[in-house]
């Protein structure tokens, strides 16, 4: 077992935390991981195309496809051709759809409020973290 009491097992584990109840808030919408992503983005990017889609899950094309037509038939997402290329189609969120991300952004804002009622100090964490991240970004693309 893993020693707690390490920065990063600390944060191995709080991620866990926050994935397990992410993944509770979006099992009571009906939705897995991938759709939730897959509407959160639509709904950050409307317009967005399923090639985008695909990079951001790290998928192939086939599986977003199926992905994106699953969501068609839940009346979460529509089609629209998009004007400069006839044969791509953009993507947009429906009234469902919308309310749906709607949901999955409150369980975010529901789950970013736990953490920072348990800190003294949530900016200079947030500091702290994104200067980390920066770093190990920085390291990893050094390797």
């Amino acid at each position: 077992m893993k020693n707690k009491n390490t920065i990063s097992s600390l944060i191995h584990q709080i991620a866990r935390f926050e994935n397990q109840f992410i993944n509770e808030k979006i099992r009571e919408i009906d939705l897995n991981p991938d759709q939730a992503q897959a509407l959160d983005f639509i709904h950050q990017h409307p317009g967005t195309n399923q090639q985008q889609i695909a990079q951001l899950l790290g998928r192939g094309a086939a599986s977003i496809s199926n992905l994106i037509k699953g969501l068609e038939k839940r009346h979460l997402v529509g089609k629209q051709p998009n004007a400069h290329n006839d044969r791509e189609k953009q993507l947009f969120l429906t009234t469902y759809g919308e309310t749906a991300a709607a949901q999955i952004s409150q369980a975010f804002k529901l789950l970013n409020q736990q953490f920072e009622a348990a800190l003294d100090n949530p900016d200079q964490l947030l500091n702290d973290l994104t200067n980390l991240y920066d770093r190990l970004q920085q390291t990893t693309k050094e390797s």
